[in-house]
């Protein structure tokens, strides 16, 4: 028997899900409710519930929640694209998250911690859950990053290099720390997996959306072996 029988999927666009969907299995249901939507699939003796969350924190947040209150998922795992912030990174390369910086965060004039950090852990960067980092590296040898995420879409060098100067960030996105935190708080463990969309420079706007399709296809094999082992 797998490990975990209900797993969530929490991505934010069509093009960054599509790519995945012919290896999910058998799709048998949808869960509808309030603001809430999840496609069923049925993939060995697992159920694995794949949302299309929307763009941004808040409806990662939302989706992720929903995930765990409603289909009681003992797994997330956040796949997608994301801004390359780190130039030995090209686009379609995979890069695993092990852990999050959100950037949008500031509570340092009323509260002893820094810019960008929760007071429940040690440092602005947010952990995800290293076992499975560890796992994911077992079956295929990516790089590992820390991802800046934040609700802009970070398109120019000069916001690139403060994110790397202030938090050694590799990446940037707009989703993985709604994902994470809401994981963390609700301890699940949580995987977050990106494809490269563009390089450590200016050139994040250049055909955004045809670099996006074609560096989602690179995280399909991964996430496929992966579901066979988990």
């Amino acid at each position: 028997m797998s490990t975990y029988q209900k797993i969530g999927m929490v991505v934010a666009m069509a093009k960054e899900l599509s790519p995945m969907l012919a290896s999910l299995g058998q799709k048998v249901g949808v869960v509808d409710k309030d603001c809430f939507r999840a496609e069923v699939y049925r993939l060995g003796d697992r159920e694995i519930y794949v949302c299309e969350c929307g763009i941004g924190q808040i409806s990662a947040t939302i989706a992720t929640q929903m995930l765990v209150s409603f289909c009681q998922v003992g797994l997330v795992i956040n796949f997608g694209v994301a801004g390359s912030l780190n130039a030995s990174f090209d686009i379609g390369d995979i890069v695993l998250a092990e852990g999050v910086v959100h950037t949008d965060r500031d509570l340092s004039p009323i509260d002893p911690v820094k810019p960008a950090q929760y007071g429940e852990y040690d440092s602005v960067v947010i952990p995800t859950t290293q076992s499975l980092v560890e796992v994911v590296k077992s079956i295929q040898d990516v790089p590992v990053g820390i991802v800046a995420s934040s609700e802009k879409f970070v398109a120019d060098s000069t916001t690139k290099d403060k994110l790397v100067a202030d938090y050694g960030a590799d990446l940037c996105d707009m989703e993985s720390a709604g994902v994470l935190l809401t994981s963390n708080r609700n301890s699940i463990p949580v995987i977050i997996i990106k494809a490269v969309s563009d390089k450590a420079d200016d050139s994040a706007v250049m055909d955004y959306n045809n670099m996006a399709k074609i560096a989602s296809k690179a995280y399909v094999n991964l996430i496929t072996m992966l579901l066979e082992v988990l």
